[in-house]
C-alpha cells in the first residue's frame, strides 16, 4: 500500500505503509551489488536470505537488466486474451522440459498462483463429470500457501491465519506433516513414521468422503511456517499413492523451494515423485519481476481438451511481457551457468558449517534443510524441545539484530514452528551464485548475531521471565511426544529457563532448612528489625548482580543472595507480625500480608513489562532499587514491641516513680526487662501446668534429650509438638497442591480445549483472584477457630478436585465447570493460604508457640521461638512448591487427567485427620480452655 506523502531520506517514510503503523526503522536502500544491499547510512548488508528466498542470480545482474530493457523496446503490455508474446512462449517451453505439458504464467504473486491451481483442480473434475461432488482440499498442518482468502484456508500458519478465520471457506482440512524433529515418536522408525502419515491421510479421505476431495496440496520442503522441513524418503510416494487410490489430484507448492533452490531443478525430483499440478514462483523471476507460474501435466490438460477446452480463469496482468522476459533470462542464466549444481555444492558446505557451529549450542533444537534452503530452530530446552515464549519474540530479535551496524546480515525470521503459535526459527536462503568464502562469511555473521541476542536474553531473563510465564501461562509445562497439534510438539519454558533452572538448583530457591533455621534463630535471639534489614541488604545486592551481571557465575551468586534474602525477610517479617498484632486478629493480619503478596505477583510483572517496553532494561531496575530503598525507610519508622515496652516503663517512672507491672523498672537496677516483657507478651495465653508436667519439662534436658535436642533444643521442642507439625504438614500439602495445579493446568487446557498460551495463562485468574480475599478468610479463623476453617477448606478442595476429574471434553459446559471448580479450589486454598503462608494454620502455629513459650521459657530465651517456628512453616512452603511440579508432571505424563485429579483429591484429604485432632480454635477459645481446664492443655 503506497499513499501519497513526502519521503525523508534521513527518517522513516511518512506516506508508506507496509505492515506496521509505528514506522519501523527499516533502512533506506541506496544501491545493491550481487550479494549485498547498501543503505543510505553507509551500511553494506549481506543478503543471506535472498529477500524471502527470492534472489537466484543476485542483484543488478546485467543480463537480466538488458533483457528487461529489450522487452520494453518491443512491448511492455498486452492483454493475454487478445495477444501472445515471444517472451511468454519461450518461458513456457523452457519450464516444461522436465515433466509438464502446459504452463499458466501469472505476473502477480504465488498466492494467486495457488488459487489458480485450486480452481484448475476443481474444473478438472467438472470436465470429467459435471455432477461431481469434488470441492474439498486436504493440506497439512504447519503449511503456508499464501495470504489471499482461499490460500489462507489451505494453509495452517496460525499466527497469520487466526484474525481471518471467520472469512475463510470450510472446504479444507489438514493432516499431519512429515516433520521428524517434532513428529517422530520415540523408537519409531522412519518407515513406520511414513506409514503412519499415509494412514493419517487415508483416514482423512474417508472422514470427509473420498468422492468430495479435489486435491492434496503439499510443500515438498516446507518453507516459512515450519522452517525448511524436507520429506523423508518414500513420503511423497506414499502420499501420492493415497491420492491415486481415491482419484484426487496430487499438487505441489514449490513457490519457495523449487526451481533449483533445494539443489535440484524441482524439489520433488530428489524423491522422484512428479505431481499433477505444480506451482512455482519467487526464484522464477529472481526478484526482477513479480512472477509465478502453474505447471500442468498431460492428464489435466487432456481433460480440458476433451471437455470445454477452456480454463475459466484470467487476470489483467497475466503473462505480462516484461515479467516473462525477466524470468526467461533468469532461468537461462541458471541453466547456462549450472547454478543448480553450485546450489548443491554450496548447500553441503553451508550445512556442514552450521552443524559445526551450532550442534552443541544449548538453545539450538534443530538444523535442517536442503541445497541453499536452511533453517535453525531455537528451543528453550533441547531435551523437551520446549519453545521460547512468544512474548520474547526471539526470531524477530535476531533478524533485527542482523540489520544493525556491526552485524550486517539479513535473516528471514519466522515463528510458530512448535505448535503454530510458539517456536522461533530463521531461514538462510542466499542467492545461487554464492562462493565458499561467501558461505563462510554468512555463517560467521550468523554466529555473531545468535551469540549477541542470547547474551541479551541472559541479561533480561530475570526481569522478563516472570512476565513471560504469566502472559503465556507456561509454568514449566512441556507437551509430551504425541500430544501436540503436530503429533509430538512441545511448549513450555520461559526465556533462558535452562540457565535459570540450573541456577535455581544451585542456589536452592526451595529454601535450605539451615537457611531458615539461622534466620529464625537470629530473629528470636535479638532484634527482629536487624535481620529484616539484613535481608533487604541482601535483596539489594542480588538486584545489583542481576542488573549488571551477565556471566552465569554472577547470576548464580545473585540467585543465592536472593534466596538468602527471601529466607530472612519472610521469617523475620512473620515474627514481627506475631509481636505486633493482637492474638484475636492474627489470622486476618497474615491474610492481609499475603493478599498483598498476591497483588505483587499479579501486577509487578505487568508493570515490569510496560516499563521495559517503553523505558528499557535499566528502568526496571531503577524501580526495584527504589522499592528496596522505600522499604528500608519504612523500617526506620518501625518500633519493635520490646523497645516500646522499655519506653513505656521509663515514661511510667518519670510520671509516678513506680514501675509499670510487667515492664522494665529501670535499666540501671539490673532487672531483666526483656524477660519481664516476655512474661507479659503472652499473658493472654498463660497456662498454669501441673507440677509433675512442669518438673518433667524442666528436668535436666541434657540427660533426657537426644543429641539433636541438646544441639538444637528450641527446634527439637517445636518439632515435638503435634499441633505445630499438623500446621506445617498442612502448609506443605496445600502448597504442593497449588504447585501441582500450576504445572499441569496449562497443559491440560491447551490439549483439551485447544486454547492458546495466553488463554492457558488466564485460567490461573480463577485460582489467584480468590486469594486477594485472604484477610477475610483469615478473620474467619480468628472468629470461628482455625479448626473449622481449615476443615472446610480441606473438604471443599477435596470435592472440587474430585469433580475436576469429570472435565474431559472440548465442550462449553466442560470449560464452564472447570472454571467454577477452580474458583472453589482457589477459595478453599485461600482459606488456608496461598502458596506461601496459610492464615489459619499460621494463626494456630502462633497460638501453639505461645503455649510452648510459657512452658519452655528457659530454653526459648527472652526472644521466644516465633521466628524459628515460622522458619519451619516457610520451609514446608518451599518444599511443597519444589516437590509439587515434579510429582504432578511425572504422574500426569504416565496416567491421565481424571486419575491425576483423583490422586490430588486424595492428597488433599490426608491432613484433615490431624487438623481435626490437634488444631485448635480461636484466641478466645484458647483463653477459655486454659482457664477452665488447664490440665487438658497438657
Amino acid at each position: 500500500i503506497l499513499e501519497m506523502g513526502s519521503l525523508d531520506v534521513d527518517g522513516p517514510p511518512t506516506g508508506y505503509f507496509y505492515r506496521h503503523t509505528d514506522n519501523e526503522p527499516y533502512a533506506l536502500v541506496k544501491s545493491c551489488s550481487p550479494l549485498y544491499v547498501e543503505t543510505v547510512n553507509g551500511q553494506r548488508i549481506l543478503d543471506a536470505t535472498g529477500g524471502a528466498s527470492v534472489s537466484a542470480v543476485g542483484h543488478r545482474n546485467s543480463r537480466v537488466k538488458k533483457a528487461i530493457n529489450s522487452q520494453l523496446d518491443e512491448v511492455e503490455y498486452c492483454h493475454p486474451s487478445f495477444f501472445k508474446t515471444t517472451a511468454a512462449l519461450q518461458l513456457a517451453d523452457l519450464l516444461l522440459k522436465s515433466h509438464f505439458s502446459e504452463l499458466q504464467a501469472n505476473d502477480i504473486s504465488g498466492s494467486e498462483a495457488v488459487e489458480m491451481a485450486m480452481k484448475l483442480a476443481r474444473q478438472y473434475f467438472l470436465e470429467i463429470d459435471p455432477n461431481t461432488r469434488r470441492h474439498r482440499f486436504i493440506a497439512r498442518q504447519g503449511s503456508w500457501h499464501g495470504c489471499t482468502i482461499g490460500t489462507l484456508a489451505v494453509g495452517d500458519f496460525k499466527v497469520r491465519k487466526a484474525p481471518y478465520i471467520p472469512l475463510l471457506p470450510d472446504n479444507v482440512s489438514h493432516v499431519l506433516p512429515c516433520h521428524t524433529y517434532r513428529g517422530l515418536k520415540k523408537n519409531e522408525s522412519h518407515e513406520a513414521y511414513v506409514a503412519r502419515l499415509a494412514q493419517n491421510l487415508e483416514d482423512e479421505f474417508y472422514r470427509v468422503g473420498p468422492e468430495t476431495v479435489c486435491a492434496f496440496i503439499v510443500e515438498p520442503i516446507v518453507g516459512t511456517a515450519l522452517g525448511c522441513v524436507p520429506p523423508l524418503p518414500g513420503y511423497l510416494q506414499a502420499m501420492k499413492a493415497v491420492c491415486d487410490r481415491h482419484g484426487a489430484l496430487f499438487m505441489y507448492d514449490e513457490i519457495m523451494c523449487g526451481l533449483g533452490r533445494s539443489g535440484t531443478r524441482h524439489a520433488w525430483q530428489a524423491e522422484g515423485t512428479p505431481p499433477d499440478i505444480e506451482i512455482v514462483g519467487k526464484t522464477l523471476g529472481s526478484g526482477y519481476a513479480p512472477i509465478s507460474a502453474v505447471l500442468i501435466n498431460e492428464k489435466v490438460i487432456e481433460a480440458l481438451r476433451r471437455g470445454s477446452g477452456c480454463f475459466t480463469h484470467g487476470q489483467t496482468f497475466q503473462n505480462l511481457p516484461v515479467g516473462c522476459a525477466a524470468a526467461l533470462e533468469v532461468q537461462r542464466i541458471i541453466q547456462e551457468d549450472d547454478l543448480v549444481t553450485n546450489v548443491a555444492r554450496m548447500g553441503a558446505l553451508l550445512s556442514a558449517l552450521l552443524h559445526a557451529r551450532f550442534d552443541a549450542h544449548p538453545y539450538v533444537g534443530d538444523i535442517r534443510g536442503r541445497g541453499l534452503f536452511w533453517c535453525i530452530e531455537f528451543v528453550a530446552d533441547r531435551a523437551t524441545k520446549a519453545p521460547f515464549p512468544a512474548a520474547l519474540n526471539l526470531a524477530k530479535r535476531m533478524a533485527n539484530r542482523g540489520l544493525e551496524p556491526g552485524y550486517d546480515i539479513s535473516l528471514f525470521a519466522a515463528n510458530g514452528s512448535a505448535d503454530g503459535w510458539l517456536g522461533d526459527h530463521f531461514l538462510l536462503c542466499p542467492p545461487y551464485i554464492v562462493s565458499e568464502s561467501d558461505v563462510e562469511e554468512i555463517v560467521k555473521r550468523v554466529v555473531k548475531v545468535v551469540e549477541s541476542v542470547f547474551e541479551d536474553v541472559r541479561r533480561e531473563g530475570l526481569v522478563k521471565g516472570m512476565l513471560d510465564g504469566l502472559v503465556e501461562g507456561e509454568r514449566g509445562e512441556a507437551v509430551p511426544n504425541g500430544a501436540g497439534p503436530y503429533d509430538g510438539l512441545t511448549s513450555g519454558d520461559g526465556p533462558d529457563d535452562k540457565l535459570m533452572n540450573g541456577i535455581d538448583g544451585i542456589s536452592g530457591t526451595g529454601r535450605f532448612p539451615l537457611r531458615f533455621s539461622i534466620a529464625g534463630w537470629a530473629a528470636d535471639r535479638g532484634s527482629r528489625s536487624t535481620p529484616f534489614l539484613f535481608g533487604l541488604v541482601l535483596a539489594f545486592a542480588a538486584t545489583v548482580l542481576f542488573c549488571f551481571g551477565h556471566a552465569p557465575w554472577v547470576l548464580v551468586l545473585g540467585r543465592v543472595l536472593q534466596g538468602l534474602s527471601a529466607s530472612v525477610i519472610y521469617t523475620a517479617g512473620l515474627a514481627l507480625i506475631a509481636d505486633a498484632v493482637d492474638p484475636d486478629e492474627i489470622g486476618a493480619w497474615i491474610g492481609f500480608v499475603f493478599s498483598g503478596n498476591t497483588l505483587g505477583l499479579l501486577f509487578s510483572p505487568l508493570l515490569a513489562g510496560i516499563v521495559y517496553d517503553y523505558l528499557g532494561y535499566y528502568a526496571v531496575f531503577i524501580i526495584l532499587f527504589g522499592v528496596i530503598a522505600f522499604d528500608v525507610v519504612l523500617r526506620g519508622f518501625m518500633v519493635e514491641k520490646r523497645t516500646a515496652e522499655k519506653w513505656r516503663a521509663k515514661e511510667a517512672i518519670i510520671q509516678d516513680g513506680s514501675p509499670v507491672e510487667g515492664t522494665c523498672a529501670d535499666e540501671e537496677t539490673g532487672s531483666d526487662s526483656d524477660s519481664t516483657m516476655a512474661e507479659t507478651e503472652n499473658t493472654a495465653l498463660r497456662l498454669p501446668l501441673p507440677d509433675e508436667r512442669s518438673s518433667l519439662l524442666h528436668s535436666n534436658p541434657k540427660r533426657s534429650q537426644s543429641w539433636i535436642g541438646r544441639t538444637f533444643p528450641t527446634m527439637a521442642i517445636l518439632a515435638s509438638s503435634p499441633r505445630l507439625l499438623v500446621a506445617i504438614y498442612g502448609a506443605f500439602t496445600h502448597t504442593m497442591l497449588l504447585a501441582c495445579i500450576d504445572s499441569i493446568l496449562p497443559l491440560f487446557v491447551k490439549r483439551t480445549f485447544e486454547w492458546t498460551s495466553s488463554g492457558a495463562g488466564m485460567i490461573f485468574l480463577t485460582i489467584t483472584c480468590p486469594s486477594l480475599f485472604g484477610a477475610f478468610f483469615g478473620s474467619l479463623s480468628d472468629r470461628y477457630g482455625s479448626k473449622i476453617v481449615c476443615l472446610t477448606g480441606f473438604g471443599t478442595t477435596v470435592i472440587n478436585l474430585a469433580l475436576m476429574a469429570v472435565v474431559a471434553h472440548n465442550a462449553l459446559l466442560d470449560k464452564i465447570l472447570l472454571c467454577i471448580f477452580l474458583v472453589f479450589v482457589g477459595k478453599s486454598l485461600s482459606c488456608i493460604g496461598l502458596n506461601l503462608i496459610f492464615p489459619p494454620l499460621a494463626a494456630d502455629l502462633f497460638y501453639e508457640v505461645g503455649i510452648l513459650t510459657e512452658t519452655h521459657s528457659e530454653t526459648f530465651g527472652k526472644g521466644g521461638a516465633y521466628a524459628q517456628a515460622y522458619s519451619l512453616l516457610c520451609l514446608a512452603l518451599g518444599a511443597g512448591t519444589a516437590f509439587g511440579p515434579i510429582w504432578a508432571g511425572t504422574f500426569y505424563q504416565k496416567t491421565n487427567w481424571p486419575i491425576t485429579m483423583a490422586t490430588l483429591a486424595g492428597l488433599a484429604s490426608l491432613p484433615a485427620l490431624g487438623v481435626y485432632v490437634y488444631t485448635g480454635g480461636s484466641a478466645n477459645e484458647e483463653k477459655e480452655a486454659n482457664m477452665e481446664d488447664p490440665e487438658s492443655r497438657v
